[in-house]
């Protein structure tokens, strides 16, 4: 499990394994899960950029063999 403070204003645990998914929250709503369809994902962290993404995240799946992040502007 990975604590995520702040997605898209929801604070988000991710659990990883063969059957991933985000518990999603607000400081005024239920907890809800969502699946995440496809391979089984192993690591995910947030994901801030200078004038692009933020209060994002970002994960890997088992068929990332190599991983290389590109940005562009």
């Amino acid at each position: 499990m990975f604590a995520l403070p702040n997605v898209s204003g929801f604070s988000v645990v991710f659990l990883c394994g063969p059957y991933p998914g985000f518990v999603l929250k607000t400081s005024q709503s239920v907890a809800h899960f969502h699946n995440v369809v496809g391979k089984s994902i192993r690591s995910v962290c947030p994901l801030n950029v200078m004038d692009g993404v933020q209060d994002g995240f970002l994960y890997y799946d088992s068929t990332v063999l190599e991983f290389e992040l590109c940005i562009s502007q």
